[in-house]
């Protein structure tokens, strides 16, 4: 199984629209993951770059997916999505 099957096989199975992976690639801050691979996630500073974007009221009624998290890859491919269940930490 290759990487992007596996992306978009996880996408599916959590119920991720492609709208906010879309999101995530285009306005996610990136948080440093294992092996190179980076997590897109949308946090505060992100929400803020959205809402000059797109409107604080799509903000408000598309919050409910901005739990969501994109992991690229070092060589940039997607390797995958999930819903986080704790607060991002950083170092």
């Amino acid at each position: 199984m290759n990487s992007a099957s596996h992306s978009e096989i996880r996408q599916q199975q959590r119920c991720i629209p492609p709208l906010i992976l879309d999101l995530l690639d285009r306005f996610g801050t990136e948080v440093p993951a294992a092996d190179g691979a980076v997590r897109l996630v949308i946090d505060h500073k992100a929400r803020k770059k959205l809402e000059r974007h797109c409107g604080r009221h799509f903000v408000r009624e598309n919050s409910r997916y901005f739990n969501a998290y994109l992991v690229i890859g070092r060589h940039g491919h997607t390797i995958t999505s999930g819903w986080r269940q704790k607060p991002v930490r950083r170092k």
